[in-house]
């Protein structure tokens, strides 16, 4: 039976106004006009709509529309397998000084998983990068079910989870350590805690959007979740693998997306009918461009709390 936490004051929600996100914020709200949105560090993460606009805010209520993986014209019912690998150029990935005094002696997964602002693979293959497929003529299609998070040594097996609006986060406790995991972006009337090895718990997002989840016992434990109302996506492993299945036969477009170090890349790709196209797609890391938007972030009020924002 899973354990229950008063829950707090409810907390702001970001949504993505676009297919998926490019450049410095999605390409469709750059193009809209609607928002400006800096550069997210690590630690920005946690304050999603710090700087975003008021108006911008009222004018996404207003549209209440969210685009997903489909372009206009006649549907293909095909479909094909479009694979490959996501791999790192340039600088390698920097440490994160900040956040080494706020991990306990006993968390030794915490520092591996969250000690630089990304992390690598053997080949400097990209782990935790979000790929997607969009701007394809057909319907793809919504498994549902669950996707499972595991915690252990104070940190999430993955730092980016991909979700379909049908599916939502299940998490549990691989370790003799509790957990309280929430999805910040999405209101709950509980926290439901993760008991050391016992069932997993819930955890429920509102609909499509980026939020992120940590542990409320212990702030540094967090992870990107995304959810996109389209099923043509995957997130690599360390091994920089990923593998879409189902999509439709013709052009689209697919993109990679590090959360992280908000690193995005995308290309054409040709889909084919019951065949698997291999994509390879490489991200540039700057490591002096990173330092300078870490330091004009946002940074996280001193409280813990997070930036308020009307998005009722």
């Amino acid at each position: 039976m899973p354990h229950r936490l008063a829950s707090g004051p409810p907390q702001q929600r970001l949504e993505f106004v676009g297919t998926f996100p490019s450049g410095t914020c999605t390409d469709s709200v750059l193009k809209s006009g609607c928002m400006t949105c800096p550069k997210l560090s690590h630690a920005g993460l946690i304050v999603l709509v710090a700087s975003c606009l008021v108006s911008c805010i009222e004018a996404n209520d207003k549209k209440k529309r969210l685009i997903g993986a489909t372009a206009a014209g006649p549907t293909n019912t095909g479909t094909g397998i479009v694979e490959g690998v996501v791999t790192m150029e340039g600088d390698p990935a920097a440490p994160e000084p900040n956040l080494q005094s706020r991990i306990p002696k006993d968390c030794p997964d915490a520092t591996k998983t969250y000690g630089l602002v990304f992390r690598e693979g053997p080949g400097r293959r990209v782990g935790d990068a979000f790929v997607g497929v969009t701007g394809y003529r057909g319907l793809s299609t919504d498994p549902g079910g669950v996707v499972p998070v595991t915690a252990s040594g104070c940190a999430w097996n993955r730092r980016t989870y991909g979700l379909s609006v049908k599916q939502h986060l299940m998490v549990r406790s691989a370790d003799d350590r509790p957990y309280v995991p929430s999805l910040i972006g999405a209101k709950s009337a509980a926290s439901l805690i993760a008991v050391p090895h016992g069932d997993a718990v819930p955890v429920f997002p509102k609909g499509p959007g980026l939020y992120v989840l940590v542990d409320e016992m212990r702030n540094f434990i967090q992870a990107t979740v995304l959810v996109v109302n389209y099923s043509t996506f995957d997130v690599t492993g360390l091994d920089g693998k990923f593998r879409i299945q189902g999509v439709p036969t013709g052009e689209s477009k697919i993109s990679a997306y590090l959360p992280a170090a908000n690193l995005t890349v995308e290309q054409k790709v040709k889909v084919t009918e019951n065949t698997t196209t291999r994509v390879e797609l490489k991200m540039r890391f700057d490591a002096t461009a990173y330092a300078a938007h870490s330091a004009a972030a946002t940074p996280m009020p001193a409280s813990g709390g997070f930036a308020s924002a009307n998005t009722q």
